[in-house]
């Protein structure tokens, strides 16, 4: 009982646990830290009695503080082949499809998929926004298939959709569940946006933490969520936040 106890004082002390502006996965509504992924780990928080501050921050910033740090948990992350030897995996917690989007209104964009920014030359003048860091843009940029002077890096997911919006670049890289929620309810917008191209639908959405964390923190964070997956707790969270 005493090991326990002081385990479990030592995994309170030491988690830390870091996030993005992630609509509908990880936001802040009304001044609380909500969304699909934030209920979810709450829930497995509780399972294991832990209270740990969640830092929201740029992409970059937290995966740098997540892939320098053991015991920093981060979420909601994409497990990408260059990420997977890095971090112990928690999950999948969610579906994750990435797309090229533009306004619906912009009908003199016509791409069919992401080989005719090499083929079509009337694509070549098109300026496409994404986020730094994220593993979507990391697959744009190693499949070299944009060309990388047309890419605009934004350091935050809302304000890549923004810079859409207000037209400073012709299409952007998103998650597309994700993007067309913080459209609707983040941003308030009543624009409607349409997928171009389909960039990368192979990966999921997970909880991280680097390898070589405490063991049992590890080993504890993988017991629970198992837990809460063997309840209905996850399918009321994706549609109360209308993912698939």
């Amino acid at each position: 009982m005493l090991l326990y106890f002081v385990s479990g004082l030592a995994l309170a002390q030491d988690l830390k646990v870091v996030t993005e502006h992630l609509p509908p996965y990880n936001f802040i509504e009304g001044g609380k830290l909500t969304g699909y992924s934030t209920e979810l780990l709450q829930l497995i928080l509780k399972e294991l009695q832990l209270n740990p501050e969640i830092q929201v921050l740029p992409w970059s910033r937290a995966f740098q503080m997540a892939t320098e740090r053991n015991n920093v948990l981060i979420y909601t992350i994409a497990r990408s082949k260059e990420r997977d030897p890095n971090f112990e995996w928690i999950g999948p917690i969610a579906s994750r499809k990435i797309v090229l989007l533009k306004l619906e209104q912009r009908k003199d964009i016509q791409i069919n998929s992401l080989w005719d920014f090499q083929s079509n030359p009337g694509a070549r003048s098109y300026k496409i926004g994404i986020v730094r860091e994220l593993a979507s843009s990391q697959k744009i940029l190693s499949d070299e298939l944009i060309p990388h002077n047309q890419l605009d890096a934004a350091p935050t997911t809302e304000s890549n959709l923004k810079k859409l919006l207000l037209g400073r670049v012709d299409m952007i890289v998103g998650d597309e569940a994700g993007t067309q929620y913080e459209l609707k309810n983040g941003l308030k917008d009543k624009t409607k946006l349409s997928t171009v191209a389909v960039v990368d639908a192979q990966i999921a959405f997970y909880f991280a933490i680097k390898k070589g964390s405490d063991p049992i923190l590890v080993l504890r964070l993988k017991q629970a969520f198992e837990k809460i997956k063997a309840t209905n707790a996850q399918t009321e969270l994706k549609q109360k936040y209308e993912l698939n």
